[in-house]
């Protein structure tokens, strides 16, 4: 990199995903991390490794990333994972417990609804001895648990977020994210800005219409993920962004 230039700052990282990203490559290539990973710490030049990365949340995800490069996608051809640039909301949610709480984030890309859920005490600059809910929100259970929570429902479906879920569940927990998205008080608005966001997909559910104040509104797509990080605007280029055709999804 001829001209290196200092790294953006993070606004979330689930230290969670990005470590269990990295563990994972590990185990399926274990000359991966010596083969030179590019580090974009904020305030610093760009380096390139070797670099320790354990125990350190911004190197792990600046790893993270580029560990899955193969299944990244954009939001038009998804993958496993998507990443791109998006205009976003960020809520800090309460639920069902008065201190617990849920980073939420809302991305309206024409008539597709996104919906990002993960745990509070991942957004930068939260005070990590905080209370937390006996579950993980950015997990496929905790992030049902927090639909089930904000919404009120008392039991969830036959089949859990993510593991193998029926149709009819999948398209009932789309709509509760899509629903709760359309409720959210405006003091529960954190920021809302581009950021560079890289996210888990869980669900993709087309055709998804949801009550709101101003009558119904019909997504064509509500795509429901759980966030791996955001960050201030840099020059990531994800890798799927030059695909002609759809993702494997």
């Amino acid at each position: 990199m001829s001209k290196p230039v200092a790294g953006p700052s993070y606004v979330y990282i689930s230290k969670r995903l990005v470590e269990s990203m990295v563990n994972r490559k590990r185990a399926s290539d274990p000359k991966w991390e010596s083969q030179g990973l590019v580090f974009r710490f904020p305030g610093v030049a760009y380096k390139r490794g070797p670099v320790d990365i354990d125990g350190n949340p911004v190197a792990l995800a600046d790893a993270a990333e580029q560990a899955f490069t193969d299944r990244t996608g954009t939001l038009e051809y998804p993958d496993d994972y998507v990443g791109g640039r998006f205009t976003l909301r960020l809520h800090d949610v309460p639920f069902d417990h008065p201190h617990w709480r849920a980073a939420w984030i809302v991305v309206e890309e024409g008539s597709t609804l996104v919906v990002l859920c993960g745990s509070r005490s991942n957004l930068i600059g939260t005070n990590s001895s905080e209370a937390r809910p006996p579950f993980t929100a950015s997990s496929p259970l905790g992030m049902w648990d927090v639909l089930k929570a904000l919404r009120g429902r008392k039991s969830p479906p036959g089949k859990r977020l993510g593991l193998s879920m029926d149709e009819e569940s999948a398209r009932e927990a789309a709509e509760d994210a899509a629903f709760i998205s359309s409720r959210l008080p405006p003091s529960t608005l954190r920021l809302e800005e581009d950021l560079d966001v890289l996210f888990e997909v869980l669900l993709d559910v087309p055709k998804v219409r949801v009550p709101t104040l101003q009558g119904d509104r019909e997504w064509e797509r509500v795509v429901v993920g759980a966030t791996v990080f955001a960050r201030e605007p840099s020059d990531w280029v994800v890798p799927g962004s030059g695909r002609r055709g759809p993702g494997h999804r």
